[in-house]
């Protein structure tokens, strides 16, 4: 298989919010991350079922998400 298969293939199997190899759907990410991680914002800071979320460990998930 060639890069241009592998590419094609990759896309064809991505989530919804990848748009292509070099864009996503920010909008449809943020929902689909939300549905798999509930949280919520009071007073700027995240909290899901065990209190409050390091912003900077959301960061980090987010980037081994997106990055692939």
């Amino acid at each position: 298989m060639n890069e241009k298969e592998n590419i094609k293939e990759l896309l064809e199997n991505a989530p919804d919010w990848v748009m292509g190899m070099n864009s996503i759907d920010e909008i449809s990410f943020g929902a689909d991350f939300l549905k798999r991680h509930p949280m919520l914002c009071i007073n700027d800071r995240l909290f899901d079922v065990n209190g409050e979320v390091d912003t900077k460990y959301i960061g980090y998930r987010i980037s081994q998400e997106i990055l692939p």
